[in-house]
């Protein structure tokens, strides 16, 4: 990683760990330590989220600029080494987390216990920024993170089968995130940069349900307005042919540097997810199994398939059987974000990230990131 990279995401609060992974503490992380309160992943999974590592083993890389991405994009470089060694990349990860954490001992809100907790991750989120599937060792770290009783949870791309083919051991859970209904959309929408994508992606969702042996498996769509929010009923026969045991439908959130390339226009309000979601439930069965209004996310399963950690066989010999406390229901009347300081544990100094309330114009300071910010209303950023 060359110095300049290295400035930039530290000055965006990222832990930098070694020549090209990197940490970014979760405002869900923060919530839960704060106030109790889960991400979406804790409702619908029953991770804890103030135990959850959001990390990248491959921040230095990604072969799509996807329009709607709120991360940085202008660092992407080949794939080069040194690459550093699974044990070093978890060791260093979970010291920077704690690190970015150590403000949180001082406050009032969160107890000493739950503190203590957060200084032992239990769950790593492979995602943050970056195509983690380049990483050459990420076997090993899977491993590794298993070996301690750590769960993980993969977000790919999905334009890798052939590195996903070979896991061993495999993820917990395995993301596949796609957004587009058809080729030129992904072209137009995902702008990837190496050649046969699109191809890849539909050997990668051929390939699932034989994945789905040995990991949790779940299919991601974002949904955007003006781009994809009208084809939910494609999206349910691509779906058809994964059979994933989860399919996530998430609104597009208007934050971070996706605002240079999208507008307002392109948020869709959590109902229409919904109605984006209930689509591919009827076409395929699905079951309607939870839903986060201030995170404008829907939960679809595949029925049959154990939707808790502590339930599914396939998890039970990392997570164990024993479900954990602090699980954030699902429902669409949540209460408002718990914590507000721009300054404290919400939102990154230098980015004030504010609650628009559609029906009153009001503002309530709260953290990004693609998490939502309460009933009907949509994050705008501010320098």
């Amino acid at each position: 990683m060359d110095d300049e990279l290295r400035k930039v995401l530290e000055h965006q609060q990222y832990g930098v760990v070694g020549n090209h992974s990197a940490v970014k503490v979760c405002k869900w992380t923060k919530e839960q330590l704060a106030a109790g309160r889960g991400c979406y992943k804790n409702t619908f999974y029953g991770i804890q989220s103030h135990r959850c590592l959001q990390m990248t083993p491959m921040a230095t890389y990604c072969n799509k600029t996807c329009l709607y991405c709120w991360r940085y994009q202008g660092w992407e470089r080949q794939v080069e080494g040194p690459f550093d060694e699974p044990r070093f990349v978890l060791d260093e990860s979970i010291r920077q987390q704690n690190l970015l954490l150590t403000g949180a001992k001082g406050d009032s809100r969160v107890s000493p216990a739950r503190w203590l907790e957060s200084q032992s991750p239990k769950h790593v989120a492979i995602s943050l920024t970056g195509e983690p599937t380049f990483y050459p060792y990420l076997s090993g770290f899977l491993a590794e993170c298993h070996a301690r009783g750590i769960t993980t949870y993969l977000v790919t791309n999905g334009t890798t089968p052939e590195v996903l083919a070979k896991l061993d051991p495999p993820p917990t859970q395995l993301y596949v995130s796609f957004d587009s209904p058809d080729e030129v959309t992904f072209h137009r929408l995902g702008v990837p940069t190496t050649p046969r994508a699109w191809e890849k992606l539909n050997e990668t969702l051929r390939m699932l349900p034989a994945l789905r042996a040995r990991s949790r498996t779940v299919v991601r769509h974002t949904v955007i307005k003006g781009w994809n929010a009208h084809a939910a009923g494609t999206f349910a026969r691509m779906d058809a042919r994964a059979q994933p045991d989860f399919i996530e439908c998430k609104a597009y959130e208007y934050v971070g540097y996706s605002r240079e390339r999208m507008t307002w226009d392109n948020v869709p309000l959590h109902e229409e997810v919904l109605a984006f979601a209930q689509t591919i439930r009827a076409a395929l069965g699905y079951e309607l199994a939870g839903e986060r209004r201030d995170s404008r996310v829907v939960l679809l399963k595949r029925p049959g398939s154990p939707q808790f950690l502590w339930e599914d066989p396939r998890s039970q010999p990392v997570f164990g059987s024993t479900p954990p406390r602090d699980r954030t229901p699902s429902e669409t009347g949540i209460p408002e974000l718990a914590i507000g300081s721009p300054t404290g544990l919400g939102a990154a100094p230098d980015e004030h990230l504010h609650v628009v309330h559609e029906h009153d114009g009001s503002a309530d300071h709260a953290c990004g990131g693609g998490c939502g910010g309460g009933a009907n209303a949509r994050l705008r950023a501010e320098p």
